[in-house]
């Protein structure tokens, strides 16, 4: 999701919005160290643990677990 460009900063605000009930899961934006980790073939988590990008994974992770517990 484009949270940085305005139509993108609230999609799931709005998505919630449109299906109430509905889980939204958090997003994972479009990161260059999401590429130069595939370029080492590494992870995100082993590339860079600390960054943003691992950080929205580590997010989204979480949000599954919940929904299949």
């Amino acid at each position: 999701v484009y949270k940085r460009q305005v139509y993108g900063r609230d999609l799931p605000g709005e998505l919630k919005a449109m299906f109430p009930g509905v889980a939204v899961l958090p997003s994972i934006g479009q990161r260059i160290a999401i590429a130069e980790s595939a370029t080492t073939g590494q992870t995100i988590q082993e590339y860079l643990p600390e960054s943003t990008a691992a950080g929205e994974f580590r997010e989204l992770t979480r949000a599954i677990q919940k929904l299949v517990k």
